[in-house]
């Protein structure tokens, strides 16, 4: 199964997003630059086999070298199979380690049976209270309304967003097997809950990328109801799966809460690593990263 972060529509956003990218082996590499020079990143590399995987790490050390970077680093999709010929040590994920996907080929009776108890009862008191759920164009007010309810939620809950330019590229991002899509859950014409949708015909999943609420009526349920109805939306277009798109019992218990109530797997994926290439600026890099993190927090400098 590929994931989208190794298509052609996420190669050109990330082009949008002024990065350099390139093809190894058929798989998306991304340079990233820090303070101390760039690394260059592999978001989920879908290998056909070991003698695929191989010869991809032995072309992108050659590339790395050509380019300078310090390190490779890979958030695995499946198992690696092969040991590259640079000494390769575990690493931070940019992407999420774990998710919960919920296979989507079920009747609805199934797919509420899965569900922990409160959570269906939630998705149908979000009904009966007139709670309503649309999807939308990517137009310039739906996508400020969307970008107002992120920076709710943002100060509610103390993380940062993109700019703005960022998820109107996102969200207006779609090709023939690539499609980003706005959701929102309305009560009496207000917006309490929006969700933008990634739609990967190849992978047959449709994947929560991110989400937002107002923080008013939450005794109405609208996120419940929400990804409910996205569920249908994507089963409807034939999608086999839906990906809520990350878990951390440590550092979102609610959120990981909320979602491991839809029922589905828990899907961890493996390990992610930095393979080194210049071993004493990577060590320069690692000191200047655990200083200025424990200064000043996580900095996008530093990843």
């Amino acid at each position: 199964m590929h994931s989208f972060l190794q298509s052609r529509a996420w190669e050109e956003l990330q082009r949008q997003e002024k990065r350099h990218v390139w093809r190894i082996r058929d798989m998306l590499i991304i340079r990233h630059p820090t303070l101390l020079g760039a690394y260059l990143y592999a978001p989920h590399p879908h290998f056909r086999d070991e003698a695929h995987e191989r010869l991809f790490f032995q072309d992108v050390s050659v590339h790395a070298r050509r380019e300078g970077a310090l390190f490779l680093r890979i958030d695995p999709f499946d198992e690696l199979r092969t040991k590259p010929q640079y000494q390769l040590v575990p690493a931070p994920a940019l992407q999420p380690s774990h998710t919960v996907i919920i296979p989507l080929n079920r009747t609805d009776a199934e797919l509420l049976s899965a569900m922990h108890p409160k959570m269906r009862y939630n998705i149908r008191l979000a009904a009966r209270a007139g709670v309503v759920v649309r999807e939308e164009d990517a137009s310039d007010n739906n996508l400020t309304l969307f970008f107002e309810l992120l920076a709710r939620t943002a100060r509610r809950n103390h993380f940062s967003l993109h700019p703005h330019n960022y998820y109107k590229a996102l969200a207006r991002t779609q090709n023939e097997e690539f499609a980003n899509r706005l959701f929102f859950a309305y009560w009496r014409d207000m917006p309490l809950a929006a969700a933008l949708i990634n739609f990967y015909t190849p992978s047959q999943r449709a994947t929560y990328l991110h989400g937002a609420s107002s923080g008013e009526e939450r005794q109405l349920m609208a996120p419940h109801l929400l990804h409910w109805e996205i569920m249908g939306c994507a089963r409807a277009r034939g999608f086999h799966f839906y990906d809520l798109w990350g878990t951390d019992e440590q550092r979102w218990p609610g959120l990981t809460r909320f979602k491991k109530s839809f029922g589905g797997e828990v899907k961890t994926y493996p390990q992610s690593v930095n393979i080194i290439y210049r071993p004493l600026r990577f060590r320069i890099y690692q000191n200047a990263r655990a200083l200025v993190q424990k200064i000043h927090g996580a900095s996008s400098l530093f990843h």
